[in-house]
Parts: C-alpha cells; structure tokens; sequence
C-alpha cells in the first residue's frame, strides 16, 4: 500500500487490528527517499499507536496501546495483521515505543546473526552515539 492509497475500510480479518498511530520511526533509508534519493513511496516502517477496533483472535482489544512494524507505516491509522503487533507497557510513551525496535534489532541482528559475537569477545562500534550504535553498547 503507498501513501496516497485509503486505508482497506473491509471488515477486519479475526486476526487483525486497525491502529490509531500516535508516533512513527523515521531511519536513514526514509531520509533518502524524502529526499529524492531512492524512489520509494512509503515512508516509515514501524509506529506506535492505540487499537480502535480489533479481530476476535488478535488478542488486542479496542483502547490497547501497542507498537507495530510494517510498510509504509508514517500514516494517522495503519491496518495490520495481529503477529506484527506487539503491547507496550505503560511506562513507556509513544516516541519511546516507536523509536528503539528499528534500531534494536539492527544491533541485535548484527552482533548476534552476523557477527555471532560470543561472551568475552570484544566489537568496536563505530556511530555510537546514533541509535543502532546505542542499542550495540
């Protein structure tokens, strides 16, 4: 779905929610297509948002705070499958939600899946101070 299309008004699938979004993540890879350079349209790939409505098997209810990862996810509500959806505790606020998942497990994936660093190995980060880098130290 790009961002100029309506959101599928369809009723919901047992398994799926519909999401008021409330904050959004923007990386490096929107940059580069908000500003031209990559033609994609859909910017976004993960926010974080109240439930509106919900299917009898997503295990989310209507008035649910929760974070979810998708495409094209920079939009006031977004429809999305129940395995994609994940509560987040109340502590946390929206921006907070939104913004260390992406980072998280781009850190995690490339310490653990590539790296496979093990207990007492040392990695030099490089970018610390940026989010992915924050999330590896």
């Amino acid at each position: 779905m790009s961002c100029g299309e309506k959101i599928d008004e369809s009723p919901l699938d047992v398994d799926e929610g519909f999401v008021e979004v409330r904050s959004f993540d923007l990386t490096l890879n929107d940059y580069l297509i908000a500003s031209g350079q990559l033609n994609v349209l859909d910017l976004g790939t993960d926010c974080a948002g109240i439930v509106r409505a919900a299917g009898d098997q997503s295990g989310f209810h209507s008035g649910d705070r929760v974070y979810t990862v998708g495409i094209s996810m920079s939009r006031s509500a977004v429809r999305v499958k129940a395995c994609a959806v994940t509560a987040i505790p109340s502590k946390i606020s929206f921006a907070e939600a939104a913004s260390m998942p992406n980072a998280l497990w781009l850190a995690y994936h490339a310490l653990v899946d590539v790296a496979r660093l093990q207990k007492g190995e040392i990695a030099l980060i490089h970018q610390a101070s940026s989010s992915v880098g924050q999330m590896a130290v």
